[in-house]
């Protein structure tokens, strides 16, 4: 479904776009709350979408340039895979991610993706 997405970089919309939930206060994911606050303060920027979870994920995924993958809960960040798929460049938005297949293969995050420094 996300490969149908995958558009040419000319023709997509969005600079970049983050899906998903924007808590404003939990003291216990106080990580993952300061990047979502983060991510808030990008509302309103040209090119930038931040919002909750919409129907047509997949298709705006591939209409950006960029996704911004905030960590969430476990050890990685299973958009990853959902944002290379629609050739969406990832921006990983921690300094405590373990990435898909790390050390494996000869992967190389950084030869495809960001990573956005916590501090």
């Amino acid at each position: 479904m996300l490969l149908k997405w995958n558009r040419p970089y000319e023709q997509r919309d969005w600079l970049a776009v983050f899906f998903g939930k924007l808590p404003l206060h939990d003291g216990t994911y106080e990580e993952i709350v300061q990047w979502r606050l983060r991510l808030k303060n990008l509302i309103g920027l040209p090119g930038v979408v931040i919002e909750d979870h919409i129907g047509d994920y997949e298709q705006q995924l591939g209409n950006s340039r960029f996704c911004l993958l905030p960590k969430g809960l476990g050890y990685w960040i299973h958009r990853t895979f959902e944002a290379t798929l629609a050739g969406c460049i990832p921006v990983i938005l921690s300094d405590h991610a373990v990435m898909p297949f790390q050390g494996v293969m000869n992967i190389n995050w950084t030869e495809f993706s960001v990573k956005w420094p916590e501090r």
